[in-house]
């Protein structure tokens, strides 16, 4: 793996670091138009052919079985291969993520990626571990805010609308803290740890989180849009390296390590 390599400036770990919240958009753009930008494109344009051409092969041959029929129905062939298709197609979104998350922390460490570095040591099962834990949350939420409404309708009808506005503005810190659980624990905490951790940091600096959310998705849909959707493959790792580079940062304010600018 190439460390510190010549033209090549490494975000060095500092115990307190200030940051801005342009910031992680500064830092995500550097890396990805650094000259490596072919493996960070690359990786998330290889998904993406893959996961159209997977799309064609299950999809294309029951549509054509099903076109022209009145009533179409499902045989237990075109069922099975889509339960296929959609097994596939979760297992690939679990090892890209990881693939991607992992290049990430990786790259804030100082470690530039490179194709020889950039598919070693996945961590797919912590990915599949974030995974079942931050649905399981969600799950458990949903259920909740399910109960929550039933019983303001059955006080009032106009108090459901009242519930929906309050879990939407809820929903908003609620999600952020669970997309950093699954950062601490692909960085190797356990669960109750990385729900402890997520809450405490994320709250702590909400608005520089939330902000620096809010910038990185309108730097990457206004790629997208501008590119007419090819910048979609510069979209994904350039929110991913954002949303790594925040971690880095409110962790550091908690006494572990975080990154400052170079």
């Amino acid at each position: 793996m190439t460390m510190n390599p010549q033209n090549y400036t490494p975000y060095q770990p500092s115990p307190r670091t200030r940051w801005e919240v342009t910031d992680p958009v500064a830092f995500s753009f550097k890396r990805i138009f650094s000259r490596t930008w072919h493996v960070w494109i690359g990786v998330t344009a290889l998904f993406m052919v893959g996961m159209t051409a997977l799309t064609a092969a299950v999809i294309a041959p029951v549509a054509i079985r099903t076109a022209g029929q009145e009533n179409p129905q499902l045989g237990a062939g075109s069922i099975a291969s889509l339960v296929v298709f959609y097994v596939l197609m979760i297992a690939a979104s679990i090892y890209f993520s990881a693939l991607l998350y992992n290049a990430a922390l990786r790259e804030t460490r100082g470690e530039e990626q490179t194709w020889g570095t950039v598919f070693r040591g996945v961590p797919i099962g912590r990915m599949l571990l974030a995974f079942v834990v931050v649905l399981l949350a969600m799950l458990v939420i949903y259920a909740l805010l399910a109960a929550v409404m039933f019983l303001a309708f059955q006080v009032v009808e106009w108090l459901v609308a009242v519930v929906a506005v309050i879990a939407l503005v809820a929903s908003i810190p609620v999600v952020l803290v669970l997309t950093f659980v699954q950062m601490y624990i692909l960085d190797g905490y356990s669960v109750g740890d990385a729900f402890s951790r997520a809450r405490r940091d994320v709250m702590g600096n909400f608005w520089k989180v939330l902000g620096a959310h809010i910038l990185l998705s309108i730097a990457g849909y206004a790629v997208a849009l501008v590119t007419l959707g090819l910048g979609l493959v510069v979209y994904v790792p350039l929110v991913t390296l954002g949303t790594v580079y925040i971690y880095r940062m409110i962790s550091g304010a908690s006494g572990d390590s975080s990154v400052s600018a170079a």
